[in-house]
């Protein structure tokens, strides 16, 4: 049997992300928050809701604060522009920071690429010289010409 997961249908608010629950094949529940940064889907376990003997480790509302902590805000009832456009900012330099870290990873990929190939094409260039000496100095009869 695979890992059951558990929904809620309740609509969230923007950007607070959303709460699932695993269970495993040995009964264990757990916490599971997803949320987009920067459109990039983000899953994480926050940890265990039950343990295996049924015992209670993680309520909702814990469940909750850690998926706040996981998404980098803070939980408050009405945070104030300063503080939203505070963390906002922050967001957006993490993730511009993140994607600068992939275009330059993608750049040296494409610069090893052109370097493997521009060496590859040296070689074949280097065969084909080498096959056509060789050519030039067999005769027809498959003899070394002097």
């Amino acid at each position: 049997m695979g890992v059951l997961i558990k929904t809620t249908r309740k609509k969230r608010r923007y950007g607070t992300g959303s709460l699932q629950v695993r269970v495993d094949p040995t009964g264990a529940e757990t916490w599971y928050g997803l949320w987009y940064l920067s459109g990039i889907r983000i899953h994480r376990r926050l940890g265990l809701k039950t343990a295996e003997n049924g015992a209670p480790v993680l309520t909702r509302l814990q469940a909750e604060e850690v998926l706040a902590r996981s998404m980098g805000r803070r939980l408050s009832k009405r945070p104030s522009s300063k503080q939203a456009t505070a963390e906002t900012s922050a967001v957006k330099v993490q993730a511009a920071a993140q994607e600068t870290a992939w275009a330059e990873q993608a750049a040296e990929s494409r610069t090893e690429r052109a370097e493997i190939t521009r060496a590859l094409n040296a070689l074949y260039t280097a065969e084909d010289h080498l096959a056509r000496a060789l050519r030039e100095r067999l005769d027809n009869n498959g003899r070394v010409a002097h």
